[in-house]
Order: structure tokens, then C-alpha cells, then sequence
């Protein structure tokens, strides 16, 4: 997961950068990890422009979430608390 802050005045230098971060991330998983599903997700914090524009730089690279959604925002969330919940060996992890 990476954010998306569209108010950033160096939005489409990082734009580029998750997008050149998720291409690495894609091809090492894909490789190595065949077995297991993995998904890659740019959180987006700006107006709907922004999320466009977001799309058009991480085409079949990662899910775009438009948190200013209310409805995306939601599912995300449920998203995150799945895998949390569901993930192996919760008790071992330092608090």
C-alpha cells in the first residue's frame, strides 16, 4: 500500500515513484510468490481529478482507492481488518 497525497506539489514525481516501486513489487511477487495472492493498492487523498489521474499512471499495476469516498473508503478499511485479522502468527508480533 502506498499513498497518494494530491495536494503534494510533487504529485506526478510520486506518481511515478509508486508506480515504478509497484512494478518491482509486481515482478518479484509474481516470481517468487506465485502460490499466494497479492494485490497492491494507491490510496488517494485528493479530488476525483486526482484519483484519474492516479489510474492513468498505475494502469494494471495496482487498485487505486479513492479514500475521500465514503463507499471505497468503507471497503478498504474492511479490507485491511481481513487480512489483519486473518493473517498467521498475530501473537508473536512485538507491541
Amino acid at each position: 500500500m502506498e499513498p497518494i497525497v494530491g495536494s503534494r506539489a510533487e504529485l506526478e514525481k510520486d506518481l511515478t515513484q509508486v508506480s515504478t516501486a509497484f512494478l518491482a513489487w509486481q515482478t518479484l511477487l509474481t516470481q517468487e510468490r506465485a502460490h499466494r495472492r497479492h494485490e497492491l493498492i494507491a490510496y488517494v487523498f485528493g479530488a476525483d481529478s486526482i484519483v484519474a489521474r492516479s489510474r492513468s499512471k498505475l494502469p494494471g499495476v495496482a487498485r487505486v482507492v479513492a479514500v475521500d469516498n465514503p463507499v471505497q473508503l468503507s471497503e478498504f478499511i474492511s479490507q485491511i481488518r481481513k487480512v489483519g485479522s486473518t493473517a498467521p502468527g498475530q501473537g508473536l508480533l512485538p507491541i
